[in-house]
């Protein structure tokens, strides 16, 4: 099953919005951010069907806020979504960093000051840690708040996540916005960073169509264009889609390093660059993702070894027909596939 939502546009630049990003880091930045998000409001700087359709969130909190979490605290809060934003984080350098952001109100580093009032948490932690962050975060939740994530597995998740004891009325919803970098630092927080770009979300055996349309809302007010399936539908779809495509750029630059002497490198052209570029991503939070995600993958990644297989058949062989034939189909799909994503690697790519 797939429901597919539409995307609420952020406005264009306005002189606020422009204050902003130069003020991003600035403790001043942080004492004139509240007004400045009024005056947007007032102006009516805002998308109309956001006002009209969407209710602003009190509070939220972020739980491990890196490149992800802080661009959903950045972004929710330019477009006035949500009124205060708290940040909890393991790391006091990360809690320090976070306060000196105009678009975090508190930090903390007990989990249980970080989500006592909030309305809707974040929990934006490698997805091996997710479901642990999650019961912790389940003994101090507020009646009715609502959790979601990040994380790009859902089955396990939900499987895990659906066995913990919640307050009455409050409930998990998952996420996994399709946006992200090859940087993985709070640093780059990035409040365009979903802006048009797809993000799933899932429900578990219990579903609360109150809390999912809430969530829903949330990334259509970021600009995102969002998709209702299940958790197992989801994790089938993100192996072709992002898992396996990972794993072949480290295939690929795992077996240069190993082969190609060094100073080839110098001769390399953007082919090379785009072709492994998701292959600089974070080591451990796509340890988790393999780990979570294992059967998908090895089933997708057999048919791309195949496929390579036949390809090294075909050139032994020499028979060239049928390896034109493969680059003919091969030019279609990529054709067919920058209507979706553009011609050429973007800035933010998939996670």
């Amino acid at each position: 099953m797939l429901v597919h939502y539409q995307a609420v546009r952020r406005p264009d630049a306005s002189p606020n919005r422009e204050k902003l990003k130069n003020r991003v880091g600035m403790e001043k930045g942080k004492e004139n951010f509240d007004i400045n998000w009024q005056c947007g409001l007032d102006r009516s700087c805002l998308h109309q069907g956001f006002l009209n359709n969407m209710t602003r969130i009190d509070t939220i909190t972020v739980i491990a806020p890196g490149l992800l979490g802080a661009s959903l605290a950045f972004a929710s809060r330019e477009r006035g979504m949500v009124g205060r934003v708290k940040v909890w984080a393991r790391r006091a350098e990360v809690l320090e960093a976070c306060r000196m952001r105009p678009w975090c109100d508190s930090v903390h580093s007990d989990l249980g000051e970080a989500v006592a009032d909030a309305d809707m948490v974040w929990i934006c932690a490698p997805v091996g840690r997710i479901a642990v962050l999650a019961e912790q975060t389940a003994l101090f939740l507020k009646p009715g708040a609502i959790v979601s994530d990040v994380g790009s597995t859902k089955a396990e998740l939900h499987a895990a996540i659906d066995r913990i004891r919640m307050p009455e009325g409050s409930v998990y919803v998952g996420s996994h916005p399709m946006a992200g970098s090859e940087k993985s630092g709070f640093e780059y927080a990035d409040a365009g960073l979903f802006e048009g770009r797809p993000c799933f979300v899932t429900e578990g055996a219990v579903p609360n169509g109150k809390a999912t349309e809430a969530v829903v809302d949330f990334w259509t007010g970021l600009g995102m264009r969002v998709t209702r399936t299940t958790p197992e539908l989801h994790d089938r779809m993100v192996a072709w889609l992002s898992h396996v495509p990972h794993l072949t750029a480290v295939g690929l630059s795992r077996t240069l390093a190993a082969s190609m002497p060094e100073e080839w490198m110098q001769y390399a052209g953007p082919g090379l660059r785009d072709t492994t570029r998701v292959a600089s991503g974070s080591v451990e939070m796509w340890r988790d993702i393999l780990d979570h995600n294992r059967s998908e993958i090895v089933s997708a990644l057999s048919q791309v070894i195949a496929t390579l297989q036949c390809f090294e058949r075909d050139l032994k062989a020499g028979e060239m027909d049928a390896l034109v034939e493969q680059l003919k189909r091969a030019k279609v799909f990529r054709d067919e596939l920058s209507r979706f994503v553009g011609p050429s690697a973007p800035q933010n790519g998939a996670a």
